[in-house]
């Protein structure tokens, strides 16, 4: 699965170039792996949430918990740069408490402002 389209979402604010590189990598497998479970998704725009359940249900589960986290950040990164992260982030249980603190969010999604635009036509 080609996952350029999601890459030109992704905006790696103050990333070094190491971790830019190792969350490319991740986005890369996280898309593979759907696409040889579920040979129908062939472009990222496909992807569905029972894609992304598969991959914390199933498909992390080979994985030690340090990687898996690296993996949930990263697949934190993929459901924002598909826009659906309101919807998305709870049942996949990836929702932040800003009570218990934790990383900054160094790299996020660029938003469009196109949609803001055009209301009101």
């Amino acid at each position: 699965m080609n996952v350029d389209p999601v890459l030109k979402l992704v905006c790696f604010k103050a990333a070094s170039p190491l971790t830019k590189k190792r969350i490319i990598g991740r986005l890369k497998n996280l898309c593979n792996a759907i696409s040889d479970n579920f040979p129908e998704v062939q472009h990222t725009n496909q992807i569905k949430l029972k894609h992304l359940q598969y991959l914390r249900n199933v498909w992390f589960a080979r994985y030690s918990p340090a990687t898996v986290a690296d993996y949930e950040r990263s697949l934190r990164i993929l459901t924002e740069a598909l826009g659906k992260e309101e919807h998305w982030l709870p049942p996949l249980k990836l929702v932040k408490d800003p009570a218990k603190g934790g990383r900054s969010i160094v790299i996020g999604s660029i938003r469009s402002n196109a949609r803001r635009k055009r209301v009101g036509w």
